[in-house]
C-alpha cells in the first residue's frame, strides 16, 4: 500500500479558532483512541491518518500558536506535498485583513508551492444576536460573509471551506473536504485551482 505524507500547517491571528479547529479534526478521525489523543494545547504537532481507493494518507498537522511558523513554513520548501490553511474569524474584520496583507504575503513568498486553504472560522456566530449586536455597536461592523472569503479565495488562487462550530459531524466533514481537494489537486500536483464552495 503506498503511503503519502502531507504536512499541513495552521496559522493565521491569534483567537480566531485555529486550535479548536485542529482538536476537532484531530478528535473525529477514528484512527485515533482516546488514549493516543492528545488535545493541541498540550502539543503542536499531530497526526491523523486517512486510508482511500489502497493508498495510506498521512497528515502531519502542526498548530502555529506554540511553534515558530516562520519557521516550519521554511521547511516546507522542501516537503514534496505541502498544506498551509489560513484561518480568520468572520466576526472580525481584522482577522480576514492579516488574511490579505500578512498571511497569504507571506506564504506566496516562503513556500510558493504550497496548496494554499482559506477557512473562515466561527460562522455559527452570524445568527448569534449577541455577537451580531456586540459587533455592530462596539465597531460598527458586520460579519464577514461568505460571498467575501469566497471571492478572495477565488482572486487568490486557493480553496474555501467555510466552517461550521466544531461538532464532530462538520469537522469531520471539513476533513473530508480536506481531504478530497488534496486528492485532487494532488493529481494535478502544482496546477491548484479555486474549487467552488458548496
Amino acid at each position: 500500500m503506498q503511503t503519502v505524507k502531507i504536512k499541513i500547517v495552521v496559522i493565521g491571528s491569534q483567537l480566531v479558532g485555529k486550535t479548536s479547529l485542529l482538536n476537532a479534526i484531530v478528535r473525529s478521525n477514528n484512527s485515533i483512541s482516546d488514549d493516543e489523543y492528545k488535545p493541541f494545547d498540550n502539543v503542536s504537532t499531530m497526526t491523523v491518518k486517512v486510508i482511500k481507493d489502497d493508498k495510506t494518507y498521512i497528515f502531519e498537522l502542526w498548530d502555529s500558536k506554540s511553534i515558530d511558523y516562520y519557521k516550519i513554513i521554511q521547511e516546507m520548501k522542501n516537503e514534496e506535498i505541502s498544506v498551509v490553511l489560513i484561518c480568520y474569524s468572520v466576526m472580525e474584520l481584522k482577522s480576514f485583513q492579516d488574511v490579505k496583507k500578512k498571511w497569504l504575503p507571506m506564504i506566496r513568498k516562503s513556500a510558493p508551492n504550497s496548496h494554499v486553504i482559506i477557512v473562515g472560522t466561527k460562522i455559527d456566530l452570524r445568527d448569534d444576536r449577541v455577537s451580531l449586536l456586540r459587533l455592530d455597536r462596539l465597531q460598527n461592523l458586520k460579519p464577514i460573509t461568505i460571498e467575501e472569503g469566497y471571492l478572495f479565495t477565488r482572486e487568490n488562487n486557493a480553496y474555501f471551506p467555510n466552517v461550521l462550530h466544531f461538532h464532530k459531524l462538520e469537522s469531520m466533514t471539513f476533513l473530508i473536504k480536506l481531504f478530497q481537494y488534496l486528492v485532487i489537486h494532488l493529481k494535478w500536483k502544482r496546477n491548484v485551482h479555486a474549487l467552488f464552495y458548496k
